[in-house]
């Protein structure tokens, strides 16, 4: 049976941090035993990834990716029966008739039609891509409102009534979504949006069940009033556009002329009769479908399938993915060629996954932030173990300094990882979290950046922070919702 995608997601997830807390080396001997079976046998990388997935992780049907995507099931359905009971109650009252007063046209197609209407138009806008909602002025405000009360998130108030392992489950769903929002930004987005659809598919059903259940068994009289400076032939135009879609195939769920000058209604002087009004129930019950349930079928297909998307993307991007198929695919490098090659296999740029240690020798570039007493590439290299191909400085001078520093990094031919070091006793300070952010709009989205807090010693070496300190600081870049940005410790005792 083919798991949920969004299961995967998290028991991926959950697997490579397990996996960054072991010895790269346990790690090779592992997948390179699994490496000519699962890639041989899988179609592509993705299903290779897939596959050694479902080998490693424990064979528990009750695992993380279960819990959490039940606990989505089961929120889901609570915020379906609150859509169906929502609408059915505006329904009913929508449609409520006690023989004095005959039912509102006006205030139906308010409701059912314009309101409808207008949420559709702003979900619309919430969908359109990053780059023309930063294009758009007030786009993205109105965009983050809409998310922030959209009914996709009252699900979360539901948690409190899920069975613990459950409620666990998706808390830790809801962590992960949110702690690293630039890689996890779009699943939730569909997300919320998908689960806003599913609550209007429900709003729709429950009210156009309920309207059909009022006119088939009670007898209802309509009529259309309004304050407003409203003739009937104005009106007419009115209803004659809305029935536009249906009218050529069904002309009676069209009002007519006729039926719009009769059943004009002022409460102090206007009388109702619900045989000659009976003919505006087919033509409310249409629009309900057409303006208010076929609007927001569509847009939960169209959502589930963008949140299908956004998860595999996802799933191919988290970091540990690319260190992962290059422990598979090395595996059939080495095994293909019948005789050594001269200075041996090619390898991947080193480090790419997210709180990964720097092993003693990998290549990286170095910036020094804030006049950290490190002179020059040959000195970091030497003080931290590592090969640093290049070396700058920023936080420090003119913001031009800053700017070159990252135009150089820009220009690199390989993509190894940039690290950052920082006096770890100083605080986090705004100013080097905005580099950190300028730093990741140069390089771009996935290369690793490393931030490396550190304390200087006498000997020109340098030593780990004390753990109050280096707390700080992952705290610090946890807040930057970045899991392509860590923070590397050195081993050693710390101070």
């Amino acid at each position: 049976m083919t798991r949920p995608a969004l299961a995967r997601l998290v028991d991926l997830a959950n697997q490579l941090d397990e996996d960054a807390k072991r010895s790269p080396e346990s790690l090779r001997r592992r997948d390179r035993a699994l490496a000519a079976e699962l890639v041989a046998g899988a179609g592509g990388a993705e299903q290779a990834v897939v596959a050694w997935l479902d080998r490693v992780r424990p064979d528990d049907p009750d695992g993380p990716g279960e819990r959490a995507e039940r606990a989505n099931r089961v929120l889901g359905a609570g915020l379906g029966v609150l859509g169906l009971g929502m609408g059915m109650g505006a329904a009913a009252a929508l449609f409520h008739y006690d023989g004095t007063h005959p039912v509102n046209v006006v205030r139906v197609l308010a409701v059912f039609v314009g309101l409808q209407l207008g949420l559709v138009a702003v979900t619309l806008l919430a969908t359109l891509p990053e780059r023309l909602r930063r294009a758009i002025p007030g786009l993205g405000p109105l965009r983050d409102a809409f998310l922030a009360f959209s009914p996709g998130r009252w699900r979360l108030a539901g948690l409190r009534f899920l069975p613990a392992r459950l409620r666990e489950a998706s808390q830790q769903l809801r962590a992960m979504l949110e702690r690293q929002h630039r890689l996890y930004g779009e699943v939730e987005k569909w997300w919320l949006l998908a689960g806003s659809q599913w609550f209007g598919v429900s709003f729709n059903v429950g009210a156009l069940t309920t309207a059909f259940f009022l006119v088939a068994f009670t007898d209802l009289a309509f009529a259309w009033s309004t304050t407003l400076d409203l003739s009937p032939e104005r009106f007419l135009g009115v209803v004659s556009g809305l029935a536009a879609p249906w009218s050529a195939l069904w002309p009676g769920g069209a009002p007519t002329a006729e039926l719009v000058a009769q059943t004009q209604y002022f409460r102090a002087i206007g009388s109702h009769s619900a045989a000659e009004s009976a003919p505006w129930w087919r033509f409310l019950l249409a629009c309900m479908l057409v303006y208010g349930l076929v609007p927001r079928l569509a847009l939960l297909v169209f959502a589930r399938w963008r949140l299908s998307a956004a998860v595999a993307r996802a799933f191919r991007r988290i970091p540990g993915v690319m260190a992962l198929r290059d422990r598979l695919e090395s595996r059939l490098v080495e095994t293909a060629a019948e005789t050594e090659e001269i200075g041996g296999p090619t390898q991947r740029p080193i480090l790419q996954d997210v709180g990964a240690e720097l092993p003693t020798g990998a290549a990286c570039h170095a910036i020094v932030w804030s006049g950290f007493p490190l002179a020059d590439a040959r000195a970091a290299s030497r003080a931290l173990g590592l090969e640093v191909r290049s070396f700058g400085s920023a936080g420090e001078g003119a913001l031009e300094n800053d700017a070159r520093a990252m135009a150089a990094l820009t220009g690199a031919v390989d993509d190894a990882p940039v690290l950052v070091v920082t006096k770890a006793w100083e605080p986090p300070v705004l100013e080097l979290l905005d580099f950190i952010g300028e730093l990741r709009a140069a390089v771009g989205e996935e290369r690793a950046i490393v931030i490396a807090p550190l304390m200087a010693a006498a000997d020109g070496n340098v030593a780990p922070p004390s753990e109050p300190d280096a707390s700080q600081w992952r705290r610090a870049v946890d807040r930057l919702g970045d899991p392509w940005t860590s923070v590397y410790l050195p081993a050693g005792e710390a101070k």
